[in-house]
């Protein structure tokens, strides 16, 4: 949740970055996150679910949160493991921009 917070927080330094929060919670479940959150108040933020039987096929065995950074093309540039701070994120970003 602390990240989300912070993607809120400095979401006018997201404008550019598309931010894809992938679960494999149930879709009640999600939807009253994006409300409880205000998530749908934000263009940059989409919220997807994964079917939880396809989730390590598709991603892998990861940690949770883990953040992938990605370019237009689709090609991974950074995978981050763990918590990061938003900072980090964006100037992960912006150095590749």
């Amino acid at each position: 949740m602390y990240v989300i917070t912070q993607i809120k927080e400095h979401a006018d330094q997201f404008q550019a970055i598309q931010v894809l929060l992938i679960t494999t919670a149930e879709h009640d479940t999600l939807k009253q996150f994006v409300h409880n959150q205000g998530l749908d108040r934000f263009n940059q933020i989409k919220l997807l679910r994964c079917d939880p039987n396809h989730y390590e096929d598709t991603f892998g065995n990861s940690v949770f949160p883990t953040f992938y950074l990605y370019n237009n093309y689709g090609q991974l540039l950074k995978k981050f493991s763990g918590e990061v701070s938003v900072e980090n994120l964006i100037n992960h970003f912006n150095s590749i921009k």
